[in-house]
């Protein structure tokens, strides 16, 4: 909260990321690298666990994930 100062898709200028706040809780940190370019993100979420078992997944797995709920 203190970095992005409020709610909603944000910008850091100290740090330089994009946030996408949307509760205070935890969050998590993404560094995305393509060749010399480097992005930063920061997602807010209730359970951040969980936030990035999901983005560990394929998009296959994610299918089946669904399918199974």
């Amino acid at each position: 909260m203190r970095e992005f100062g409020g709610l909603g898709i944000r910008y850091g200028f100290k740090t330089k990321r994009w946030g996408y706040i949307c509760n205070f809780g935890d969050g998590v940190h993404i560094e995305a690298t393509q060749g010399a370019k480097t992005k930063k993100y920061a997602f807010s979420c209730q359970d951040a666990q969980a936030c990035i078992n999901a983005m560990n997944l394929s998009p296959r797995q994610m299918e089946v994930a669904e399918e199974e709920s």
